[in-house]
């Protein structure tokens, strides 16, 4: 016998699965719990250039065309991509309008008070967005 009792592995065995099952829901709860939330994690890592924060906002199933466009070219050239974005993004903002419909839900964003950002969300392990209109 190697000195570790099976009440030793047992706990460690415990302790393991749990810290697993933890780092599951970790994962799995990258979506925000509403659609504002969403909205400013994605500005915010968009300011901050958090590549990793701003991909999490984008929805991996239901997705446009443009949030499509927007994740590729973050594979490519991602330093240019998050300046260009994140200037999209400059000045104080406030959410106008938030309309939720089921799974699916519209946030308007008022960008220094001259510009409007739309943000489709939609549900997907939370709420994360689908489309962004400039």
């Amino acid at each position: 016998m190697t000195g570790n009792s099976p009440r030793m592995i047992s706990r460690t065995g415990c302790v393991l699965a749990l810290l697993g099952v933890l780092a599951l829901m970790q994962g799995c709860s990258g979506g925000s719990s509403s659609p504002d939330g969403v909205v400013k994690k994605h500005i915010e890592a968009a300011r901050s250039s958090d590549k990793e924060s701003f991909l999490d906002t984008l929805a991996k199933q239901k997705r446009s065309k443009t949030v499509d466009m927007v994740m590729h070219r973050m594979r490519g050239d991602y330093p240019s991509m998050m300046k260009e974005h994140a200037k999209k993004y400059e000045g104080s903002y406030t959410i106008e309008s938030t309309n939720v419909s089921g799974d699916s839900a519209t946030v308007k964003v008022s960008f220094g008070g001259q510009r409007t950002v739309t943000f489709e969300c939609v549900k997907e392990s939370g709420w994360k967005i689908s489309n962004i209109r400039l």
